[in-house]
């Protein structure tokens, strides 16, 4: 019989060794550490609280965290956290938002992998501290568990470890200097950077003053979206709800004060009331206004009437305020709010926005290019002109889109023109209006400097559709040199030709592709013959999907990432196609073979009915 002592030790040793194994087994997938940035521990009330929090993890590739950036996340509003100690002196600015429900898109956040992942946030979108004090503060987080596809499988909670912060009351010397430092950046409209103006608009907000309030007030919906949203924050997160309600109604009435949509908004919820009374209270006020306050203040009004309700006399002011607003409404006017303000009295407002191009700039901003194709629908024969002047330049300063906007089938009269710039410089747009514009005439000049074959899709496509012989052996040849290691020409050549032709003799080349023995040609080529092919081109895609479906079918596990995406160009071709019959969307889930496809299959089908 052993010793008792020996025997003593023994266990004492196996139970040991079970402890070890235990703790090793809990060992959790993610850890967390925290710390203030620049080890700073000590803070104003009020002041920027940065904290640097690095995240690593023992199962790379599978876990995922809400955070990425600066900002709280909408997706962790009550779920990640900073817990506080004492509780007593602190609140959530951002408490006002739990229950309303998550309103973004997509996973986001961040995928840990085999690298710790260093993220900095700012403690005062999650705590707010009112009293002076020392604080210790830990982070609990969560993951949440993916597989490709992001297919969420679950999530885990993790802490941090905790830290100790002193806050004292700042002077109000400092408080005044900060804040009109960050008001004159917001006011400035040169020279900074969107992210420094978001530093700015979050440094007003988490000093949370009756007087920041009034600066977050004044300038809410000037700026861009995300200023506006961190401003927005400030005042529905505030404290001081009374001082904010009574800034903003100041602001409101007064006649140098745009009233955007968020400040309407905001206000709407600070006072708890529905906005279309504001919106009636504007109506009421906005005539006092003045300049841009009132472009602004009337394109919000507008925001939310009918066409058939807004009067040609709003139509008209409109139009004569449409130069202060800024850029981003004026886009949003000549786009989704076309019909809004579309009529005669926008004619010379675009003309104008044409005019002020400058004649030594390569290209014009994209809504330079959106008002000439609204002008177009107001006056063709105007607008007409301009086109084709650009056309005229070596260098158009319209995109190809627009300048491909005539209905004209060819332009003769602008032959020797293009031949002399392609044969001068040759650029993509020389190319382009070339396929599609020229006529024969000029297919010798057009061959003396195109080399065959030569990866030119669009003189191609010109080949193709002047003399269809030449074109489709160019086009067939492109297609199969697969040889020389430098060309990439191959597998983007039919779907890049179809930009600018997509005839018989393209698609009758396009449709044999169908059988070739690159699944990133015939990845490229469905999705080609769904936006440019004519309906005569969806059965034999059909039958390309069923043989596909046939050859998976039986070995669904053994499908590899490039035939994924060709199964995602038939889904997405028969759920978009332009020119074909209306799809069959159970057939399409049945020749799915991924769980995504037969779902997404599955929701157009349900939508349809």
């Amino acid at each position: 019989m052993p010793a008792p002592n020996l025997r003593c030790g023994w266990l004492v040793f196996a139970l040991l060794s079970l402890m070890s194994t235990g703790l090793a087994a809990q060992t959790p997938p993610v850890t967390m550490r925290i710390e203030t940035e620049n080890s700073r521990t000590i803070f104003r009330i009020g002041e920027t609280i940065g904290i640097k929090a690095t995240l690593a993890t023992s199962a790379p590739g599978t876990w995922r965290v809400n955070a990425s950036g600066r900002d709280r996340p909408e997706i962790a509003m009550g779920f990640d956290r900073f817990v506080v100690s004492p509780l007593t002196g602190t609140s959530d600015p951002q408490s006002y938002r739990f229950g309303r429900g998550f309103t973004g898109g997509g996973l986001g956040g961040w995928s840990l992998s085999d690298k710790p992942f260093v993220l900095t946030v700012d403690l005062n979108q999650w705590l707010r501290f009112e009293r002076p004090g020392f604080y210790r503060v830990r982070a609990v987080f969560h993951a949440t568990a993916t597989q490709p596809g992001n297919r969420q499988l679950g999530s885990l909670e993790f802490e941090s470890n905790d830290i100790g912060i002193e806050i004292y009351n700042g002077d109000a010397g400092w408080m005044t200097s900060q804040l009109q430092t960050d008001a004159a950046l917001l006011d400035s409209t040169h020279g900074l950077t969107g992210e420094a103006r978001m530093d700015a608009a979050r440094r007003i907000w988490y000093l949370d003053t009756p007087e920041s309030l009034g600066v977050a007030a004044r300038l809410l919906g000037s700026d861009t979206p995300q200023v506006s949203h961190l401003l927005q924050t400030a005042l529905l997160g505030t404290q001081h709800p009374d001082q904010a309600i009574a800034a903003m109604q100041a602001l409101f009435t007064g006649p140098d004060q745009a009233i955007s949509p968020a400040f309407l908004d905001t206000l709407a919820e600070l006072r708890k009331v529905p906005t279309t009374q504001l919106r009636r209270e504007l109506a009421a006020v906005v005539e006092k206004k003045r300049g841009q306050a009132k472009a602004i203040s009337l394109k919000t009004l507008l925001d939310s009437m009918l066409p058939d309700n807004i009067t040609g006399n709003l139509r008209s002011e409109i139009a004569l305020l449409f130069p202060q607003l800024p850029a981003y409404q004026q886009a949003e006017l000549l786009g989704p709010q076309w019909n809004q303000i579309a009529g005669p009295a926008m004619i010379p407002v675009l003309r104008q926005l044409y005019d002020q191009i400058s004649p030594d700039v390569d290209q014009a901003p994209p809504l330079v290019a959106t008002g000439v194709e609204k002008l177009y629908a107001l006056d063709p024969t105007q607008a007409r002109l301009l086109i084709l002047e650009e056309m005229r330049r070596a260098l158009p300063r319209l995109p190809f889109r627009t300048l491909a906007m005539l209905p004209d089938v060819t332009l003769p009269e602008m032959d020797q023109t293009f031949a002399a710039h392609l044969e001068r410089l040759r650029t993509d747009i020389s190319q382009a209006l070339i396929a599609r514009y020229a006529t024969a005439s000029i297919l010798g000049r057009v061959k003396a400097g195109h080399t065959s074959p030569s990866c030119e899709p669009a003189l191609v496509a010109y080949l193709l559709r002047v003399e269809p012989v030449t074109g489709d052996a160019e086009l067939r040849t492109l297609l199969a040199d697969r040889v020389n290691p430098h060309s990439v020409c191959w597998f983007m050549i039919l779907p890049q030709t179809a930009v600018y032709y997509s005839g018989p003799a393209w698609e009758k080349v396009a449709v044999e592709a169908l059988d070739d023995g690159s699944v990133t040609v015939k990845t490229g080529v469905v999705r080609a013959l769904a936006q440019y092919g004519s309906s005569a081109a969806a059965e034999p895609v059909w039958k390309a999907f069923t043989y596909w479906h046939d050859w998976w079918k039986s070995r669904p596990a053994a499908m590899n990432e490039e035939n994924r995406r060709f199964e995602q160009a038939f889904l997405e071709a028969f759920i978009h196609p332009k020119n074909w019959p209306a799809t069959d969307f159970a057939r399409v889930r049945d020749l799915c073979i991924t769980d995504d496809c037969k779902a997404r299959a599955g929701e157009y089908q349900r939508n349809k009915n």
